[in-house]
């Protein structure tokens, strides 16, 4: 048998949004001095979901992408995407979906895939966004936030090489 919502949340699987409602939203957005989304949903029966916070921050982009001119940054503890976990100055600069799909081929290169595991979930909520209105994303570590909004540091997601944005 298949576990219930609560039982996944207990256990970490995260559950993907069916929606995201933003009544309400951008007025908290402008009126509130600290703003902390928590990556968490409920299942309309009061049960709460654990939910992937990069999905939700895609879906919030993705959202906001309609009315307003969006950048988004993922932060976590590397300095960038990795062409080697174990090397911290192995930052990939610029990643499109063509060399995203490269990285992940198990049969390209030397000793199997380059990214795998977590990086892939949200590698692909990078790209969702991009292909949703999104203008910028960058992913690094949340230490170096300011040099990742100057786009100096981290990686950066693209559509195409050429890209300038």
């Amino acid at each position: 048998n298949a576990p219930t919502p609560a039982a996944q949340a207990r256990h970490g699987q995260a559950n993907k949004p069916r929606a995201v409602r933003f009544t309400g939203f951008l007025q908290c957005l402008t009126c509130l001095k600290t703003r902390c989304i928590l990556a968490w949903a409920h299942d309309q029966q009061g049960q709460l979901l654990n939910t992937n916070a990069d999905t939700i921050a895609q879906e919030l982009a993705k959202g906001l992408s309609n009315d307003f001119e969006v950048n988004l940054i993922y932060t976590f503890e590397k300095n960038g995407v990795l062409l080697d976990i174990n090397d911290e100055d192995s930052v990939i600069p610029v990643i499109t979906p063509s060399y995203y799909k490269e990285l992940k081929d198990p049969l390209v290169g030397v000793g199997g895939p380059k990214i795998f595991a977590g990086m892939i979930p949200k590698l692909d909520n990078a790209f969702a966004a991009l292909d949703n209105g999104v203008k910028k994303i960058i992913i690094g570590k949340a230490e170096h936030l300011q040099d990742l909004i100057a786009g100096t540091s981290g990686t950066t997601i693209q559509v195409s090489p050429n890209s300038s944005e």
